[in-house]
């Protein structure tokens, strides 16, 4: 089982020989666009496999509130249709994630923070609330955009232990309608130092591994892999709303990824292999 934690200014992974990190993003489980049937089976086959599930940022749509210009009536879904419309979706939120809070850590994206901004609450931790309630369990999560995670693999067998740094910024800017986001990878990896760089946002998928040269302390020339991860959505849209049309947004990509972290040995020389999946919802 891997475990995630809070320490200092970053979170802590974890895991013994080998482990896996499913990467979701954009799930909007409130939504009438999003299948939670589809993001039950997500969160299922994780739990299964032992997984830990990270959802970075906009795990709720919440546009359906009484001054919110984002969505109209008829987006909102008959059961949160009431005058304790937060209450509802959080509702409904703790009682699908409950039975993954052990294996569960979520951050805010642009919908949370919106919520967080107009009430002067935090949405994420209203939801931790209720899902202690229900499992006496504490969810991690945290209310920042972006951060780190540190993934450490142990040795069940030997003394040795290495590391992978992971960057989540759940995205910036809009959705990219030539460019996708790839523009953001040579900006990304100019300013932020880690092996993995995840986002979501912009309801786009693709996989870019990235080169960089660096000097080893014995002041060897090495080459080091940094991946971006751009992360899709489960709120299935097929850009013919009037919104979308009218911004040019191509249909959602509902694809997102597994990242398998497992310590090698070769030789003399102890590695961590990162193996990358795509999942499609």
């Amino acid at each position: 089982m891997i475990k995630i934690t809070e320490k200092e200014e970053c979170h802590l992974v974890e895991i013994v020989d080998k482990g896996t990190l499913r990467l979701l993003s954009d799930l909007h489980i409130d939504s009438k666009h999003t299948d939670k049937k589809k993001v039950k089976k997500l969160l299922d086959e994780a739990k299964e496999a032992g997984s830990l599930i990270c959802i970075f940022g906009d795990l709720l749509d919440v546009m359906g509130g009484k001054y919110d210009k984002r969505t109209l009536k008829g987006d909102i879904k008959k059961e949160h249709s009431e005058d304790n419309y937060l209450n509802c979706v959080i509702e409904d939120a703790a009682t699908l994630l409950a039975p993954y809070v052990d294996n569960l850590f979520i951050s805010a994206g642009n919908h949370e923070k919106e919520i967080d901004k107009r009430f002067e609450l935090y949405l994420l931790e209203m939801l931790s609330d209720r899902i202690y309630r229900k499992t006496h369990k504490n969810l991690v999560w945290t209310k920042n955009y972006a951060g780190f995670i540190v993934v450490n693999a142990k040795s069940k067998t030997r003394k040795v232990q290495l590391s992978k740094t992971i960057f989540y910024n759940h995205g910036k800017d809009s959705n990219a309608v030539m460019t996708f986001g790839t523009l953001n990878i040579k900006r990304n990896s100019a300013i932020i130092d880690a092996d993995v760089f995840v986002s979501g946002h912009i309801h786009t998928n693709f996989l870019v591994p990235v080169n960089r040269l660096s000097l080893s302390s014995r002041r060897k020339i090495k080459v080091t892999e940094q991946i971006h991860i751009q992360l899709g959505t489960a709120k299935e849209t097929i850009g013919l709303d009037y919104f979308s049309a009218k911004k040019g947004f191509s249909p959602a990509s509902t694809s997102f990824y597994d990242l398998t972290f497992e310590l090698k040995n070769e030789g003399n020389s102890d590695s961590i292999n990162m193996i990358e999946q795509r999942i499609k919802l």
